[in-house]
């Protein structure tokens, strides 16, 4: 595995900034109470919903311990929960008010609107004014049997730890081509792993043979071929 890029703050912490200003401009109908946060979570429609869990310092679905209807309270080892769910047959309408008794971090994500989506990550502590945390990110190329996998790892630091939150695919590629060549009635076939090399093979005039899912030419032998092939970082069986 090798790391080919690395995006991280200074000082190791995750970047935070106030909560009060930052969802007012964001319009995440979402409230700040001195210490503790109250969280809009709904479904509406075909593209509206949102959804909240606690990932710090354990993961806690929020949505299936407010699943009850009703007005009630809910004691946490970490955290308090006061909900007020007024939820429907077809919808989610719920209203989650968060009172931490230690460091936690909630995300909170989904589609506010059909054009307005939201991902993120705030910090609750007793007695301190939430913020909202950015994560940071890390993109790593590894390498799985055959193929290099570059994929984008999201993380939250805080108190020193390193939390991963997400992590997302960005491309994927065979990191050993192999092809086989083969002269049929004076044309040279290739064929194996040849989709990453289309485009050169077609711009040195072969052709794609749909019947014998090959890609050949007439007007070299299959030495020539395999040069052109080793050229391209191909290996020849």
């Amino acid at each position: 595995m090798s790391q080919v890029q690395i995006q991280t703050p200074a000082g190791g912490e995750s970047p935070a900034r106030s909560l009060k200003e930052w969802w007012y401009e964001k319009r995440l109908g979402i409230e700040v109470l001195n210490d503790s946060v109250k969280f809009r979570v709904y479904t509406w429609g075909s593209c509206r919903h949102t959804h909240a869990e606690i990932v710090y310092p354990k993961l806690i679905d929020l949505m299936k311990f407010s699943s009850r209807t009703g007005s009630y309270e809910i004691a946490l080892d970490i955290a308090k929960l006061t909900v007020e769910n007024a939820d429907s047959r077809k919808n989610i309408n719920r209203a989650i008010t968060i009172i931490p008794l230690s460091k936690l971090i909630v995300h909170y994500h989904g589609a506010i609107s059909c054009g307005h989506t939201c991902n993120e990550y705030i910090l609750l502590e007793p007695g301190k004014e939430p913020v909202a945390i950015e994560p940071i990110t890390e993109i790593r190329e590894e390498v799985n049997g055959k193929y290099t996998i570059i994929r984008e790892y999201s993380y939250i630091v805080v108190d020193d730890k390193k939390i991963q939150v997400a992590v997302r695919e960005l491309e994927k590629k065979k990191t050993k081509l192999v092809v086989r060549v083969e002269e049929v009635n004076g044309k040279v076939y290739v064929t194996g792993d040849t989709y990453d090399i289309k485009e050169e093979l077609k711009s040195r005039g072969f052709r794609w043979d749909p019947q014998r899912k090959a890609w050949y030419i007439d007007k070299l032998s299959s030495l020539d071929v395999i040069e052109i092939l080793k050229t391209l970082n191909v290996e020849v069986a």
